[in-house]
């Protein structure tokens, strides 16, 4: 009788540089069956991780320094899950940001993901107000052009950090020539933010939304007083976009553990937007 091996999960970490606070990520992924992780790091091209598994990704795939709602940040994405896919035992790619940190404990988060090979994790919403207004005239010319009269087209939008399984890549991949062509604005003011859009609507467009859980993987607060911490947060110093545009940043104490609890109740693995000076010690324990 074959032996059934557990499926392979790869972390993949969208990074600057190498990833941030690696003493808590080398202790979640310690004693943990081997997992595949992927990042990029081009500004200080450092691997900390690599004890555990950890590659890089090729230097030529790094987008522009500021990639926020251009496409750029979509190559990425597409090559992350490209690099993680060569292995043929990974069943799922997760996409985590440099700033999150685990809700729960690996075997956790593994039997979660685990549990439904063929199911990938996305959090989309219907079209409103705000996407309506990103349908603008130089998107709707590319769209014309570009995308495929047979495929639909709904302005569903959803965060970027979502899980993906193999059959999800594969369309990525087979697709992607109409969804860059589409959804790539070059120089000009990114008013339709494809990070937050191109993938969700894809899948759409595909017929594979039933593929997912609806539900986000990362927690993030779009409610919190933005200002909060604003003088004294090296997170925020460095954004130089609107504190509107930007979600809640979390700091130590009590309200760390206030975000992880809003992240365990939605049913999310990982939190978004913790301050790179915060100390978080184990948060998977709090």
């Amino acid at each position: 009788m074959a032996l059934l091996c557990a499926p392979t999960i790869a972390f993949c970490f969208l990074t600057r540089s190498d990833v941030q606070r690696s003493h808590m990520w080398l202790k979640w992924f310690r004693g943990a069956p081997k997992q595949d992780i992927v990042h990029r790091s081009d500004a200080q091209p450092g691997n900390s991780l690599k004890d555990v598994g950890a590659v890089l990704i090729s230097p030529q795939q790094q987008p522009e320094r500021d990639a926020w709602g251009k496409f750029p940040i979509m190559r990425v994405h597409r090559a992350l899950a490209v690099a993680a896919m060569e292995n043929l035992s990974v069943a799922k790619v997760v996409f985590l940001s440099d700033d999150c940190v685990p809700v729960q404990r690996f075997s956790a988060v593994y039997a979660a993901l685990a549990a439904s090979p063929a199911r990938g994790v996305l959090a989309w919403e219907m079209p409103n107000a705000v996407t309506a207004k990103r349908d603008s005239p130089g998107m709707a010319a590319r769209r014309a052009a570009h995308w495929p009269r047979g495929w639909g087209w709904m302005w569903l939008s959803a965060s970027q950090w979502s899980v993906l399984t193999r059959q999800h890549v594969a369309a990525l991949v087979e697709r992607w020539g109409p969804l860059e062509a589409t959804f790539d604005a070059g120089d000009q003011e990114p008013l339709e933010v494809p990070d937050e859009h191109a993938l969700v609507v894809l899948f759409s467009a595909l017929g594979l939304l039933d593929s997912f859980d609806r539900r986000p993987v990362m927690y993030v607060d779009w409610n919190g007083n933005r200002e909060v911490g604003n003088s004294i947060c090296s997170l925020r110093r460095e954004n130089t976009r609107p504190s509107s545009w930007s979600p809640y940043i979390f700091h130590g104490g009590g309200d760390l553990s206030r975000g992880l609890r809003c992240a365990e109740a939605c049913g999310a693995l990982f939190l978004r937007k913790v301050c790179k000076c915060t100390e978080v010690g184990t948060p998977w324990n709090v």
